[in-house]
């Protein structure tokens, strides 16, 4: 009498018994009793049960798999900002990276996307969402489009860096005022956040806005009776009888940076980062509306995919 079915006998017991044949007849065809037939039925439907709830789960885990990716194509599309015509990298206040520093950190200089690396092996750490997006796209044009993109972010940056140092540069040249963003001294000075900054974007209006000089000129206010230099209520340098002298040396000041060549850079150097980001963006949209994010990666081997 047969005790033990194999797994192909326990499917084909089960699929023959859904079918409408009763169970005692697979007694005589096993010679077997009713018990063990009971049994083989019982095992064949954890066994498919198991089968099925592995199937959902690995469904599950293939959904969350790609949206996870798809999260991070989005991620990379949100990322590709062309900085705004007034937008200022080094800060005006005494800080990590300001224009008082003397280094500026190299993590402040290029792009902050970090998908530039060349693809390859995961690291024995746990590969990030890059890693794997990495893996799936090794050889998608799209890594090359963002090496391109964060070359062009990094001069663009490199330009305005170096723009608002010429800043800081001619402003105390032409005053003869030191730049700070406090009085340490009770002296006159420049105030970084207000004299800088409103020259810095005043310049760059002019250069990628196309707006006429003169506005920023006709902003300036010579207060005689506070002894102070102002633009849109803002104090930009505060010396009481020397007023006149003040405002002529800013607007020198601000007419001789009008003529550097940085301002140029800066405009071609943000119009080829527009160019490059929306390269990035068309190439991140075609695999997005793809609906499936192709290839394969280490979470895919593990998965048996």
């Amino acid at each position: 009498m047969k005790n033990k079915f194999s797994i192909e006998d326990k499917r084909n017991i089960l699929g023959q018994y859904e079918k409408g044949k009763p169970a005692v007849a697979f007694t005589k065809e096993y010679h077997c009793g009713i018990r063990a037939v009971n049994a083989a039925l019982d095992d064949a439907r954890r066994e498919r049960d198991a089968s099925h709830a592995r199937s959902e789960l690995m469904k599950e885990a293939l959904h969350n798999h790609q949206k996870r990716l798809e999260e991070e194509m989005r991620r990379i599309f949100t990322s590709l900002e062309v900085p705004e015509v007034g937008f200022t990298h080094l800060s005006w206040y005494r800080a990590d990276n300001s224009i008082f520093s003397t280094v500026v950190k190299e993590s402040f200089q290029t792009s902050t996307l970090g998908l530039v690396k060349k693809p390859g092996r995961p690291s024995s750490a746990s590969p990030t969402a890059t890693d794997l997006l990495r893996q799936h796209l090794k050889s998608d044009s799209l890594w090359k489009l963002l090496v391109e993109n964060d070359k062009a972010h990094a001069e663009h940056i490199s330009y305005r860096i170096a723009f608002q140092r010429k800043v800081v540069d001619l402003l105390e040249t032409n005053t003869g005022y030191e730049m700070n963003f406090k009085s340490e001294s009770n002296t006159p000075y420049l105030c970084s956040y207000t004299a800088g900054l409103a020259v810095y974007e005043a310049c760059l209006r002019v250069e990628l806005e196309g707006r006429k000089k003169e506005e920023f000129i006709n902003e300036l206010v010579c207060d005689t009776q506070s002894g102070c230099i102002k633009y849109r209520y803002n104090i930009l340098i505060e010396d009481r009888g020397n007023e006149e002298k003040c405002l002529q040396n800013i607007l020198n000041a601000y007419k001789e940076l009008l003529e550097t060549p940085i301002l140029e850079k800066i405009r071609k150097s943000r119009e080829e980062l527009s160019e490059c980001s929306a390269k990035v963006k068309r190439a991140v949209e075609e695999i997005v509306l793809m609906g499936f994010i192709p290839g394969s990666c280490s979470s895919c081997q593990k998965l048996g995919m």
